[in-house]
């Protein structure tokens, strides 16, 4: 699921442009101009595979209940918690449950938070990567 975000006005990124058609010329441009250096597929399920392993660490080795902490206000992705603590929860039980390098998206939603709610079917029908 590609990701597009302006970072000047959206710095923690609650909006995707990647659905916004205007945007499709600009992100055939990207995609073809990364291709060209990179496979930034293999790239992105090293990137996932190492993320899933820090985020365990992290769950292991936090004092206290990692649950509790998830929510302290120091973390960066604290406000995403705290829109729906039980389906946030939900999400990430299902996500360490996959493989550690497959790429599953964090969000169905294309604006954070979602004004319809979030569509946890959703993310759990995209199980594999729109990279390939």
């Amino acid at each position: 699921l590609p990701q597009l975000f302006e970072l000047v006005s959206d710095p923690d990124e609650k909006i995707n442009l990647a659905r916004d058609s205007s945007y499709a010329g600009i992100l055939a441009e990207l995609d073809a101009d990364l291709r060209s250096v990179m496979n930034y597929p293999d790239v992105a399920r090293r990137v996932a595979s190492y993320d899933k392993q820090s985020f365990r660490c992290w769950m292991n080795n936090v004092e206290g209940d990692w649950q509790e902490n998830i929510h302290n206000d120091n973390l960066r992705w604290t406000p995403s918690w705290d829109d729906d603590s039980e389906g946030a929860f939900g999400a990430l039980e299902e996500w360490l449950s996959t493989p550690d390098d497959s790429i599953v998206p964090c969000r169905s939603a294309t604006k954070w938070p979602p004004e319809e709610g979030i569509d946890f079917d959703l993310i759990s029908s995209i199980k594999t990567s729109a990279l390939n």
